[in-house]
This record gives C-alpha cells, structure tokens and sequence, in this order.
C-alpha cells in the first residue's frame, strides 16, 4: 500500500468524506476533514494543491494516534495494544522518526478497520 492510500484510510477513519459522501459539492479528487477542510485525495505531492499530510506533520498524525489508541483500549489484546504504543514511543519520543510512527498508526487503523 503507497502512502496517498494509507493517508485515505487515515483520513476516513478520522471522519473524512469523500465528494458523494458530502451535502456539497466537491471535485471527485478531493476528501473533505472536519479540521483541515476539502484537500486532494489522489495525491500527497507539494503544489498540486491542499494535500493530506499524516505521513509528514506530526500535527496532523498524534491526533489520529490519540483517537486509535483511545479506541483499541478496550478491544485491541492487551500485549498487541502494549507492542504498538511501545513502538510509537520509539518512534515520536525516542527516533523523532514520523514515517514509523506514521506506518505504525496505519497498521492501527486497519487492524480496527477489519474488526468492525
């Protein structure tokens, strides 16, 4: 899976829209995010407009850390739940490295996703 499709996923997750999924119009590129608005969906490349930004702004990556985290607590085995946060401290305190951490809020989101 690239990174435009992680950061989809991510997005979705956080409670994007895409443009049949909205009361407004919107091009079909685009993904509309309660915070950050109506950014491109098919793209994460510099000035081809707004883009998401999960896999490059930490800003924008911990609050999708938080809110996985936070709803795994109670779902996710205790050990699987312990070796994610484990290696998400690794990468954001220790590693400062954000496209671990990025992949490791991904993994997150998709073991979720599968279990809803």
């Amino acid at each position: 899976m690239n990174i435009v499709q992680k950061c989809n996923t991510i997005a979705v997750y956080m409670g994007g829209k895409y443009s049949h999924q909205t009361q407004f119009q919107m091009h079909p590129d685009d993904i509309w995010l309660p915070i950050h608005g109506i950014l491109r969906k098919d793209t994460v490349e510099f000035g081809k407009g707004p883009i998401m930004s999960y896999h490059i702004d930490w800003h924008w990556l911990m609050p999708a850390w938080s809110k996985i985290y936070n709803e795994c607590l109670s779902i996710m085995p205790r050990e699987k739940r312990e070796s994610f946060a484990k290696d998400m401290y690794l990468h954001t305190t220790l590693e400062q490295n954000i496209e671990k951490a990025f992949n490791v809020v991904y993994e997150m989101v998709e073991w979720f996703n599968q279990r809803k």
